[in-house]
């Protein structure tokens, strides 16, 4: 994947980790397999892109309804986890409202609606050329273990994330 950009200006840069939480996250196996690549992320969102294939289409032509959940998990994953706590879903309810063609760039967004201590939702959509493709609503739940390990984040920063 190519040299992402983190936000710089979100509460979440300023924590010394950011740079391992990066490397983590362009480091996902299945992201790089259907060819993610990070936009932007920090605290609670994230804003990834891919082209899909014409391997990535359905039997009726189009770009497969599962390329379009996979793109929206991987953005999910990153925003779930950008605070630092280990996060994983537990619940995405996608709505289809059209097929993409295979070659075109699609972006995918989550950002974050509800932070709580054990639970967080978040809005999801994946777009390209200026049309919404599908959106969803996916929540996470979040554990108590932190990336990196606990030590690794001050007492303050896991009292507020």
């Amino acid at each position: 994947m190519p040299t992402d950009h983190v936000n710089t200006d979100d509460e979440s840069t300023g924590h010394e980790n950011t740079g391992r939480l990066n490397d983590l996250f362009r480091g996902d196996a299945f992201a790089k397999l259907i060819g993610v690549e990070i936009v932007d992320w920090a605290g609670g969102r994230a804003e990834i892109r891919s082209v899909p294939k014409a391997e990535h289409n359905n039997f009726a032509g189009g770009v497969h309804g599962g390329f379009l959940f996979s793109g929206l998990d991987v953005a999910l994953s990153i925003a779930s986890n950008s605070w630092g706590r280990m996060a994983v879903a537990v619940s995405v309810d996608i709505h289809y409202l059209a097929a993409p063609s295979s070659g075109e760039m699609l972006t995918f967004t989550a950002t974050e609606v509800s932070r709580g201590r054990n639970m967080s939702t978040y809005a999801l959509e994946a777009r390209g050329q200026g049309k919404l493709y599908a959106n969803a609503t996916g929540a996470t739940f979040r554990t108590n273990n932190w990336h990196f390990g606990t030590e690794a984040w001050t007492e303050s920063w896991r009292n507020s994330h």
